[in-house]
């Protein structure tokens, strides 16, 4: 429900008694709030009506600073792990067709690792390699979650067509790789 305009507050009930006596939304006192806001107030409760805009304002400040705090964070890990996980023998046009990947997304559609770096197998971790890129939309992203089972198989397989290295040689907290196995000779 709107508020009362500025120029109807001198007609509303002037006390919250008054207000619950004739069933009124509001109420007008006339006097400012002890925050200094001369405006009306609430019922049931008697509450400044800018108090509790202003409370509203930092509340939503706090939260959507914490959102954008996450969501950097995130972004932040997301690129470590792709510079983390690209080998460093990557051709120049390997690296261009990555980046070019990126910027020819589909409008609703997100990249996509194959592979991804972290998730429930414990034979292998994804490469940020071209091939092991694709698009597909954001809920068939987080459905697809860190969920890949692999049979020995599959996982040589991966690994030779350059799509993962062994998760042994990777450290416990991702932060280091053993390049040395897979480097071209």
């Amino acid at each position: 429900m709107p508020l009362p305009e500025r120029s109807t507050w001198t007609s509303l009930p002037r006390s919250k008694a008054e207000a619950k006596r004739t069933g009124a939304r509001h109420f007008y006192t006339g006097r400012p709030c002890k925050r200094g806001h001369d405006s009306i107030r609430k019922m049931p409760s008697g509450n400044c009506v800018a108090c509790e805009r202003d409370a509203a304002y930092v509340k939503r400040q706090r939260y959507h600073h914490a959102y954008r705090k996450r969501v950097t964070r995130e972004r932040r890990r997301a690129e470590d792990l792709r510079k983390r996980f690209t080998p460093p023998w990557l051709s120049a046009e390997d690296r261009a067709a990555i980046k070019a990947i990126y910027a020819a997304r589909p409008k609703g559609m997100v990249v996509d690792h194959f592979v991804p770096f972290e998730h429930d197998d414990e034979l292998v971790v994804g490469l940020h390699v071209p091939k092991n890129l694709s698009y597909v939309t954001a809920a068939q992203n987080v459905a697809k979650g860190g969920k890949l089972e692999l049979t020995q198989k599959q996982a040589h397989e991966l690994v030779d067509a350059g799509l993962a290295i062994w998760r042994r040689d990777v450290s416990a907290d991702f932060r280091m790789v053993n390049w040395e196995p897979y480097r071209p000779r």
